[in-house]
């Protein structure tokens, strides 16, 4: 089981107010009944010193007096030291699940925390550099499908998975690498390349990240894809383990 899916489980067992409920009164009805299995050794105690008139009844707790208990109780005795041995196990074992509950409830809220967190520091970051790029507007680009694509995992306390992020920088790269072969062989023919192909291809790979993109003129067009490319490198180097860079790949169309 992966770490993402053994959290899952984790947070599939939280806090439930009817499990709770039940619990405390599971724990209700047993101390009832261990008080009720009390009031029954006492009243056969009581039942012996009435029936039998060899003992006679006293408040009396000199070693004689307790002697005479032992000896004419044993089982009695017996049964009673066993059953607190019984209740002290019960007791162990409810604070033990009672344990654990905290302890999921004390993860899940952590794990919730961290989520948080770690969100509000990618979109205030990501807002920045925004900001910072001036072309570049915080309308046309959703951060909050962008922290889901690189943190798919992030509810679940997992912040390493980029499997998704990477292919879909590496589909950038494909369309990058297709591009320049397009636009070698139609210089080579001296021919006239066109963007629009180009651009179709990026802005649904930019879609897909939470880009929206529309088609315009070869040179507006340009300013705007490197400005991504800027951003995305800044994002892959602040938040993930990722040695791409596409800033730094090669195109000859531009």
């Amino acid at each position: 089981m992966t770490k993402a899916k053994s959290l899952r489980a984790i947070k599939a067992m939280a806090y439930d107010p009817t499990n709770t409920f039940l619990e405390k009164k599971a724990i209700k009805i047993l101390f009832f009944a261990y008080s009720l299995f009390l009031v029954w050794l006492v009243l056969t105690i009581c039942y012996e010193f009435y029936s039998r008139k060899d003992l006679e009844w006293g408040l009396c707790i000199t070693n004689q007096c307790l002697q005479v208990v032992t000896n004419n109780f044993p089982h009695v005795l017996k049964l009673f030291k066993e059953s607190v041995v019984a209740l002290g196990a019960v007791t162990a074992l409810f604070g033990v699940m009672i344990g654990w509950k905290t302890y999921k409830l004390s993860l899940e809220n952590s794990i919730m925390a961290n989520h948080n967190t770690n969100m509000k520091n990618f979109i205030d970051f990501c807002s920045l550099q925004i900001e910072r790029e001036q072309i570049l507007n915080l309308s046309r680009i959703d951060l909050y499908k962008l922290y889901r694509v690189i943190y798919p995992s992030s509810k679940c306390g997992v912040f390493t998975n980029f499997l998704t992020y990477e292919s879909m920088l590496l589909g950038l790269i494909e369309n990058i690498d297709i591009t320049n072969k397009d636009y070698t062989d139609k210089k080579d023919k001296e021919l006239k390349f066109q963007s629009k192909k180009h651009q179709a291809r990026l802005i649904k790979g930019f879609q897909e990240l939470g880009v929206t993109l529309e088609y315009r003129h070869r040179g507006d067009f340009t300013v705007i894809e490197k400005s991504l490319y800027r951003f995305f490198d800044s994002v892959t180097l602040q938040f993930t383990t990722l040695e791409l860079n596409l800033t730094k790949k090669v195109k000859n169309y531009i």
